[in-house]
């Protein structure tokens, strides 16, 4: 079983002739846009209801491509006063961005919040916060070799993703339709592409 059409090819290559490409899935009953805890997580991180928060999910490991996304956002920042960056996550390999150090570089400690790495279950609530999500991923063989798992979850809360056309991303999401797809590494194509989600 491969999650990628590109592990499928891969293994193929190899000489493996029993292979299923199996696409992710998640539970539609699990991960909804909760406007309850949406109002509540927002109040308790000091976010009134003008504000456009920009939100990512996941790990600080370089291949996420987070610097483009603070960079990209601080642009954007700069021409929309009311919008917020929202980062749940953490380190969880080694090599994992600096984002706390990037973040005071780019001078963005008033506009960034960081959260913590959540338990699964809750993430619907933290995802019901994000007005626009993103993806930033790197080109790398990781990436092209990955389907996140995270893009579904974006989709079932029914959030405007913003996603680095990499591997599977590429092949499910089209562009201008599922969601926007950006140029990997790109921080003036992400600036280009949020303030017109924006």
């Amino acid at each position: 079983f491969t999650i990628s059409q590109y592990l499928e090819e891969e293994v193929k290559k190899i000489g493996c002739q029993n292979v299923v490409y199996l696409p992710v899935f998640i539970d539609t009953d699990i991960f909804q846009k909760d406007s309850e805890e949406r109002v509540k997580i927002r109040n308790g991180l000091g976010i009134n209801d003008r504000e456009i928060v920009i939100g990512y999910a996941g790990s600080f490991s370089h291949i996420e491509g987070l610097p483009f996304l603070l960079k990209a956002f601080k642009n954007v920042s700069q021409r929309y006063e009311n919008t917020r960056l929202v980062v749940v996550g953490g380190r969880n390999v080694p090599g994992s961005d600096s984002v706390a150090q990037l973040i005071d570089e780019l001078a963005l400690k008033e506009k960034v919040i960081l959260i913590p790495p959540q338990p699964h279950e809750l993430m619907p609530k933290y995802l019901s916060v994000f007005d626009i999500a993103c993806s930033p991923k790197i080109d790398c063989e990781e990436n092209r070799a990955a389907n996140p798992i995270k893009i579904y979850e974006y989709m079932a809360v029914g959030l405007p993703m913003v996603l680095s056309a990499v591997g599977e991303v590429a092949k499910i999401i089209e562009n201008g339709i599922d969601g926007f797809l950006v140029r990997q590494e790109d921080e003036d194509d992400l600036t280009k592409v949020l303030d017109y989600v924006i």
